[in-house]
């Protein structure tokens, strides 16, 4: 198996994280000021103290994906309820899982370093994927499920096409 992580893939991440940290202070404690942060955030209440999916107590709700509140549920589990910065943390940690999967995938499809490392610059350091980082929304996730998906399609395309 070749080694993914290398050396000025390193540097790039290094430097994306270190952009990320750096602004990080910035949305330190920030409220939700976004409707959809404040949804995604009430739902995950609900799972976590009443385990149900539901913005009031007995009234199951459709208005939003489910993944997303589980996923804040859970972080709220381990990190406390309403603990935003660690959701941003993690997201920050997400995106940056983002970029290497993005870096993967241009480096399986164009077969060039060079082109890997761009790809996956852009995607590290695009200003909004960067902000996403620190809103309460679903974009970082599933972002990163999304790729991880088409990552698994073209590792599973590569064995079929190498059996044959």
């Amino acid at each position: 198996m070749k080694r993914i992580l290398t050396g000025k893939l390193l540097f790039v991440l290094a430097a994306a994280l270190l952009l990320r940290l750096a602004l990080l202070p910035l949305f330190w404690d920030q409220p939700l000021n976004i409707v959809d942060e404040q949804h995604y955030n009430r739902l995950a209440l609900a799972i976590l103290e009443r385990g149900e999916f539901a913005h009031f107590p007995g009234k199951p709700t459709a208005i939003r994906p489910p993944l997303y509140p589980a996923f804040l549920a859970g972080v709220y589990k381990v990190f406390g309820a309403e603990n935003y910065n660690a959701v941003r943390v993690i997201q920050i940690f997400i995106s940056l899982l983002s970029g290497i999967l993005v870096y993967s995938l241009a480096k399986k499809i164009f077969a060039r370093e060079d082109v890997a490392l761009l790809a996956g610059g852009i995607f590290l350091f695009y200003p909004s994927l960067v902000f996403f980082n620190y809103l309460i929304l679903t974009e970082t996730l599933f972002i990163f499920l999304f790729l991880l998906s088409l990552w698994c399609l073209v590792a599973a395309m590569g064995m079929v096409i190498s059996e044959q």
